[in-house]
């Protein structure tokens, strides 16, 4: 499933955002818009192969459920992103790190959860034909 592999990247954007928004030095406003715009792109990817990976029948209640939880997410993101601009970063860094905190605390959870469901959803899987012929 590519969907591991999409969310293993999703993750690890995630990981050096946190790092850069919540670190004791005042922020680096470059690295943490550059940053935004890879988790960007990683989470449409997520959002692509989330589709591939679950286009079969049985699959269709958690595909739902997981592309209304990325739409929920994403809206949330982006009221965050436009919330905290460079210049309000500058303003209130005190502000941005509560809020950079809370949304780091959102997107770990929608992280873990969503790989829980995955992973279960992998070992409910019938075996292909192919893993059957090698098994």
């Amino acid at each position: 499933m590519y969907s591991f592999e999409s969310l293993d990247r999703l993750e690890n954007v995630y990981h050096l955002l946190v790092s850069a928004t919540l670190a004791d030095t005042p922020p680096d406003l470059l690295a943490i818009l550059a940053l935004r715009q890879r988790f960007a792109v990683e989470f449409d990817t997520l959002l692509l192969t989330l589709g591939d990976d679950l286009n079969a029948p049985a699959q269709g209640t958690l595909h739902d459920e997981l592309q209304g939880r990325l739409e929920t997410l994403r809206i949330r993101l982006m009221s965050y992103t436009l919330a905290w601009q460079p210049r309000q970063i500058e303003d209130d860094r005190q502000g941005y790190r509560r809020a950079a905190q809370d949304t780091a605390d959102l997107v770990r959870q929608f992280i873990a959860e969503t790989r829980e469901q995955l992973e279960q959803a992998a070992r409910s899987r019938p075996a292909s034909t192919e893993d059957r012929a090698t098994g």
